[in-house]
């Protein structure tokens, strides 16, 4: 009897070649064949990929051009009080009530423009240049971080989040509206969760501490400070963390004039809270501070269970505060997106590893929907997205975990 073999056409290969096992075969013999053919080329190819770094220079041009042609970005707002930083009367700089900015972030565009001003080159350029390596630099380590301690490969984690960042377009959308510290405040508080996690003490606050001196909204990762469940180890960190929070902001208060907390925002047609209340909805201090109680209190019961994962915290805290954020921006989405790409790439658990293509495909879609979408239509995507992002890092989080007494 004659059998006929399907064949796939124009490769002559069979049906039966074109498994996940034959694939991943056929890698890698073409990449040892491309290794003797082309060895140059392949010992370059294995140095850079040693080296995730070598991408802060692209980093570095690439943003601080889009930085410096973006005029009317919220980054002119912070170069000017940048400058008023390093300058008599810096204690007035939160004169102004639109600058939403912590003093930490507008001393690093202070000290920057001021040297790019005495070399002659754009602040703005330098400003955003060395924002991005800041935040690439950061990302890798934590990538790094989060992959040792869960026994992946940091380099792939590494390699993975950098491509994110650099063609996604999460950092090019943050240096187009001069925001790139909403992705610095992610890692950071990814990085307080895994020290928090690996049972750490002083670095769990200093980090806080110095995530809420760049922007205040970093206040709403206190929870973090109860991974481990170990009470005097939580308030410690907790204190600390107040301590320096408290400590950048207070001279401001004490001795300038301080108007922060005379903004009122608008309500986005894009957000979760234009979409509930209509016309009704409002926004104001009462209800960021509403907004703030129910996040942590997210963020906590997440935080006190035993062997979470300490990444899906981060990103539920982060999740709940877009869900119920009455401001919607298009940069907003990035500390979110970067923080589960490092958790489904360096998580242990199925549920995470499971997301890892659908959350890459979905940072450029997040990018690009709010210049092709109604706002209506982005309103409710963005709802049911903040609420499938909650019910899956729950479920990872809560699954198979169980309550268990921790004594001082």
């Amino acid at each position: 009897m004659t059998h006929v073999v399907d064949q796939i056409p124009g490769s002559g290969d069979t049906a039966a070649d074109v498994s996940p096992r034959s694939w991943a075969s056929r890698l890698v013999r073409e990449g040892e064949r491309f290794a003797r053919d082309r060895p140059r080329t392949a010992r370059a190819a294995g140095w850079v990929g040693e080296r995730p770094w070598t991408l802060w220079p692209v980093a570095f041009v690439v943003f601080g051009i889009l930085g410096a042609s973006s005029t009317s970005s919220d980054a002119v707002l912070f170069l000017d009080a940048g400058r008023s930083m390093v300058g008599p009367g810096f204690l007035d700089v939160f004169a102004e009530p639109a600058l939403q900015m912590g003093p930490l972030d507008l001393l690093l565009a202070g000290v920057v423009a001021r040297a790019a001003d005495l070399v002659g080159v754009s602040a703005a350029f330098l400003v955003a240049a060395v924002q991005a390596v800041v935040v690439l630099a950061l990302a890798q380590d934590v990538a790094a971080r989060a992959a040792a301690r869960s026994g992946t490969v940091p380099r792939v984690a590494e390699w993975v989040v950098t491509a994110v960042l650099l063609g996604s377009g999460l950092m090019a959308e943050a240096s187009l509206m001069g925001h790139l510290e909403e992705l610095a405040l992610g890692l950071l508080l990814a990085l307080a969760a895994l020290q928090a996690a690996d049972g750490r003490r002083w670095s769990v606050g200093l980090v806080l501490g110095l995530a809420i001196g760049t922007k205040l909204w970093a206040v709403l990762g206190i929870p973090l400070v109860l991974l481990g469940r170990r009470w005097p180890t939580a308030v410690s960190r907790a204190a600390l963390g107040a301590a320096i929070g408290l400590g950048l902001y207070a001279p401001f208060f004490l001795w300038g004039t301080v108007r922060t907390f005379d903004y009122t925002w608008t309500v986005s047609d894009t957000s979760t809270v234009a979409l509930v209340a209509g016309s009704l909805a409002t926004s104001g201090w009462a209800l960021r501070a509403a907004q703030g109680a129910i996040v942590v209190l997210v963020g906590a019961t997440l935080a006190l269970r035993a062997r979470v994962d300490p990444l899906a915290v981060v990103a539920a805290i982060v999740a709940a505060r877009l869900l119920l954020d009455p401001l919607r921006l298009p940069y907003y989405a990035g500390p979110l997106l970067v923080v589960l790409v490092l958790w489904t790439w360096t998580g242990t658990a199925p549920e995470a590893r499971r997301w890892r293509l659908p959350v890459l495909l979905v940072c450029p879609l997040v990018v690009l929907a709010p210049y092709g979408l109604p706002a209506t239509f982005q309103a409710v995507l963005g709802t049911v997205g903040l609420i499938g992002v909650l019910a899956v890092v729950l479920h990872a989080g809560l699954a198979g975990t169980k309550r268990e007494v921790v004594l001082p």
